[in-house]
């Protein structure tokens, strides 16, 4: 288990299985949230920082 940055990192691992669960707390900054909902959709897309 660990946070958004520690996995974005490499520090910490992500699911392993489709059992896992990801949990997401938003901080309540706006801008972030949704640069981390992108990035974290381009990574579940495979092309990180890259627009349709």
């Amino acid at each position: 288990m660990g946070e958004l940055g520690e996995l974005v990192l490499g520090e910490t691992h992500g699911r392993t299985s489709k059992d896992e669960v990801t949990v997401f707390k938003s901080l309540g900054l706006a801008l972030e949230d949704v640069a981390a909902a992108d990035f974290i959709y381009q990574q579940g897309q495979g092309r990180a920082g890259t627009r349709d």
